[in-house]
């Protein structure tokens, strides 16, 4: 039986300058080296949001933990492996069911206790509002985007996106290249 590691980033920007799948990896290696968790593999999801369970390397983990070959999980920051509080406490429920220890680096916490479970809950719900908040915040800047008349989405063909007036034009140069005129 081994350990993995599970990293994870939403974005190609997170990817270049917040915490890096590389930098998620050294931190996992390092610490699994110090407890003396090995051998060690890693998963990972680059580019993928945190919203749900529905990611091939989540899958894989849950597979791998069912099937009895993990002893166990260590994550850097607990919302890279969900930002949705019941994700995260239905997979600590089956973590324990199949007796996987469950490592986060940066919150240092251990469910073998009743305070490190309680712990565990606080913070997947803090996971779960800041991704909340982001949502709202999201939405509040399309929606005053949307009433300034500003375009919102891809620009199709035929128009160009005029960033200084923050519109579409159209652009019949454009369009004949797509339509090899």
């Amino acid at each position: 039986m081994r350990t993995v590691g599970y990293v994870r980033v939403s974005t190609q920007e997170q990817q270049r300058e917040g915490i890096s799948i590389e930098h998620q990896k050294e931190k996992i290696r390092a610490y699994a080296n110090l407890k003396g968790l090995k051998p060690i593999e890693i998963i990972s999801d680059a580019g993928k949001s945190g919203k749900d369970l529905k990611r091939d390397g989540v899958q894989t983990l849950i597979y791998q933990v069912k099937a009895g070959e993990i002893k166990a999980v260590v994550v850097y920051k607990l919302d890279r492996i969900s930002r949705k509080t019941k994700d995260i406490l239905d997979l600590v429920e089956i973590f324990n069911e199949y007796e996987v220890a469950f490592h986060s680096i940066t919150e240092n916490i251990d469910t073998k206790t009743a305070m490190g479970k309680f712990f565990l809950t606080i913070m997947s719900a803090i996971a779960q509002m800041e991704r909340d908040l982001i949502s709202e915040r999201t939405a509040d800047v399309l929606a005053h985007k949307k009433e300034k008349g500003e375009w919102l989405g891809k620009t199709p063909v035929g128009y160009r996106y005029n960033r200084k007036l923050k519109k579409l034009e159209e652009d019949q140069e454009r369009y004949n290249r797509k339509l090899c005129i």
